[in-house]
């Protein structure tokens, strides 16, 4: 903020910072009376109630598409922060989602990276029997506890159908489409027989990462 205030001293810009959990709901209390700030972070098209598409059809949001800035920019850079060829954000990062496992606790239980489903199983099985906590999720804040679907879904939904999300928007795939049911399916097995630790709320990201390294319920 400095450093923009230095650079164009005739504008002040105020940030105001707010916990997740709080953020969307003062942003949309904000914007549907009429105070909104200038500027605000906005989610990828179709990404709930703070999604570019649904605060574009509010009439919330201004294209900055013909901002020298923006036509310099790489095209993966807004390439989901636009409709119907107006360009309305610009990502800030972007974010990997996957799954790590304890090398060093695999080898000492003779265990060998599984490769389906059933072997994964196994593995955490064998884990469990000898007193160590097999999988870990922080999700004191509340967002955290969708992560530990989304490694499942992309093994077993995008991988077979990478335009499912579009079909979903269309209407002619369902979360209670036989494969949708069968990633809940797997969620339900790892939270039942304590593969996943049972209360992922009580679990901050430090706890989960002493967790990781030690297999063990700080």
């Amino acid at each position: 903020m400095e450093r923009i205030n230095e650079t164009f001293p005739d504008i002040e810009i105020q940030l105001e910072k707010y916990a997740e959990d709080q953020y969307y709901t003062v942003l949309n209390t904000m914007l549907a009376t009429g105070k909104g700030p200038d500027l605000f972070f906005v989610q990828p098209e179709y990404a709930g109630a703070n999604g570019l598409d649904s605060l574009v059809e509010a009439g919330y949001l201004a294209p900055v598409t013909e901002l020298t800035c923006i036509r310099n920019a790489d095209e993966s850079k807004y390439s989901l922060l636009r409709r119907d060829g107006q360009v309305y954000s610009v990502s800030v990062g972007k974010m990997a989602v996957g799954l790590l496992y304890n090398k060093t606790l695999f080898e000492e239980n003779g265990l060998k990276f599984p490769g389906c489903w059933e072997d994964f199983l196994a593995c955490c099985e064998i884990l469990k029997g000898k007193g160590i906590q097999p999988l870990t999720l922080g999700a004191v804040e509340k967002n955290g506890y969708q992560l530990g679907l989304y490694q499942i879904a992309v093994n077993q939904l995008y991988t077979k159908d990478t335009d499912y999300d579009q079909k979903l928007r269309e209407g002619t795939r369902k979360f209670t489409d036989e494969d949708g049911i069968k990633c809940w399916g797997c969620i339900q097995i790892c939270m039942k027989s304590s593969i996943w630790i049972r209360n992922p709320f009580i679990l901050r990201p430090v706890r989960q990462k002493r967790c990781f390294w030690t297999g063990m319920l700080p």
